[in-house]
């Protein structure tokens, strides 16, 4: 079950969620509950004693941040040196947002957005405990039809309507790059921490749009001494700094970005070695400058999980 109140994003379930028709520009976005089926891929397959592994999904790691992209690549271990990798990066599931977010009074349609790319990582860099990665994505929002509405109707906020070169400041399509440091910390031989820096550039067709993320994810891991329970936990915090002021409201929308998840898992359930239960609760938190961009997801699962 997912709670998603946002004036920008549907959620990842892609429903109309409580936010269809808003009213003001003003006000903190409400929300809905939804109940819909997740699908977590995580496949892996490895050759021989090559050090060779093809793998296709997504890491729980990325789903704290709100990330549901996909990827499909390969690594390499290089002795010693560390493990390499390479992965084209997708949109999973579609993700929806609303063609013009901006839209007041009227009911807004919804749009697909669509990300494609690259990601090259290192772990464990030379026989260390550190690991690096880089990827770069192509955002593309298929109807971008931001600040449309203002076009043609006052903003309620500045008293006027839009021009085209501030409606132009909206667009979201882009380029978006990514660089990540992280450093494993086994605490004893079942707890381990992974901490992670990481910075992100999305350079985005609308000024207004592009921003610069700055955030740091703590990853904690458990095992129990019989391996029949794991927990996996993540922190995220971060800060988004927007590259010019939306022309909608008069200023920036910079925000303070806050995700955390719990997940529990069961393994051998009825026997079956390979297969584990899991339970999980997320919640993530995008606190703007802007009432209007303020967004919450709280997300409850609990699923079977089998490892090929």
């Amino acid at each position: 079950m997912t709670r998603n109140s946002s004036n920008l994003y549907l959620g990842p379930s892609g429903e109309d969620g409580a936010n269809k028709q808003v009213d003001s520009l003003t006000s903190d976005p409400s929300g809905k509950n939804q109940v819909s089926p997740a699908f977590n891929l995580d496949l892996r397959y490895t050759l021989g004693d090559s050090g060779t592994q093809f793998y296709l999904g997504n890491l729980i790691q990325d789903t704290v941040r709100l990330d549901f992209s996909q990827q499909l690549g390969v690594r390499q271990r290089l002795g010693q040196s560390g493990i390499v990798s390479v992965s084209y990066v997708f949109s999973g599931l579609p993700s929806k947002v609303w063609q013009d977010p901006y839209a007041i009074g009227t009911d807004r349609s919804d749009t697909r957005r669509d990300i494609n790319g690259v990601q090259v990582g290192w772990q464990n860099i030379m026989g260390s405990n550190f690991s690096a990665d880089y990827s770069y994505r192509d955002i593309s929002v298929d109807s971008e039809n931001s600040g449309q509405f203002l076009l043609n109707n006052i903003d309620p906020i500045l008293g006027r309507t839009l021009t085209q070169q501030e409606v132009n400041m909206l667009k979201r399509s882009g380029k978006s790059h990514t660089s990540k440091v992280s450093y494993f910390y086994a605490i004893d031989q079942r707890q381990s921490l992974i901490p992670e820096f990481r910075y992100v550039d999305n350079s985005l067709d609308g000024d207004a749009m592009s921003n610069t993320q700055f955030g740091g994810l703590l990853s904690y891991f458990w095992r129990s001494e019989d391996s029949q329970y794991n927990i996996v936990s993540n922190l995220y915090l971060g800060k988004t700094d927007y590259s010019d002021a939306n022309p909608v409201f008069g200023q920036k929308t910079d925000s303070t970005d806050f995700a955390a998840n719990v997940v529990l898992f069961k393994n051998n359930i009825f026997d079956v070695k390979k297969l584990s239960a899991y339970a999980g609760v997320a919640y993530g938190e995008i606190n703007s400058d802007v009432n209007f961009f303020n967004t919450t997801l709280t997300n409850f699962t609990t699923g079977l999980l089998y490892r090929f």
